[in-house]
């Protein structure tokens, strides 16, 4: 995991929605998956925050992403997803999360499950 205070082409296109672009960019050698920039957000984390399940999805096959990375907030891809209320994306992330993980409270003693309540989006909860 590298840390840059610059965006990364994989954040860029997570971002902007543009799966052709981030399937490209995962298919090049030496990809860096994890790169992180300023506050700790990563392309995945990205992904879940604009609720994009293709590019999600597309993050999730490659074999060195890294679910349980967290922002410096405490927050992970999770987190984001859940505060957005995207339950298909939450379907994609738990099965690569532990129970520990699923609980884990951001800075703000915020889970993923309590930002989703927070946020009054009941589908999140559901979420099997």
């Amino acid at each position: 995991n590298s840390k840059s205070m610059h965006q990364t082409p994989l954040i860029i296109a997570s971002h902007a929605k543009q799966l052709k672009t981030v399937e490209y960019l995962l298919s090049r050698d030496g990809i860096l998956v994890n790169d992180r920039v300023h506050d700790g957000w990563n392309a995945l984390m990205v992904a879940c925050e604009v609720g994009s399940t293709s590019i999600v999805s597309a993050l999730m096959k490659h074999p060195k992403i890294e679910v349980r990375i967290m922002r410096n907030n405490g927050y992970s891809a999770l987190h984001q997803a859940c505060l957005g209320g995207h339950n298909e994306i939450v379907q994609l992330l738990l099965p690569a999360m532990t129970t520990g993980f699923i609980n884990l409270e951001g800075k703000d003693n915020q889970t993923p499950l309590s930002l989703a309540v927070w946020n009054n989006h009941s589908d999140v909860v559901n979420v099997r």
